[in-house]
């Protein structure tokens, strides 16, 4: 139980911010790529657009250690 928790800090509080921070520099590329000029804002913006898949990600990753956890009792 204690392991399943501490999987579940690394994923959210360091994989997670760590893929915005991935997608921050390949929005930056493309953006590069196709010769698009946007302001800072408008690249965290293109970056943080992902977050919502990534905050689904948390919840089906604890919904699915509750559902195991439960299955173990």
């Amino acid at each position: 139980m204690q392991s399943e928790k501490t999987r579940f800090r690394l994923i959210a509080f360091v994989l997670l911010p760590l893929l915005i921070i991935i997608g921050y520099i390949l929005s930056l590329i493309v953006m590069d790529f196709i010769h698009l000029q946007i302001d800072f804002r408008g690249k965290v913006i293109m970056a943080m657009s992902s977050v919502p898949l990534y905050i689904f990600c948390i919840l089906s990753l604890k919904r699915k250690l509750e559902k195991h956890r439960c299955n173990d009792e």
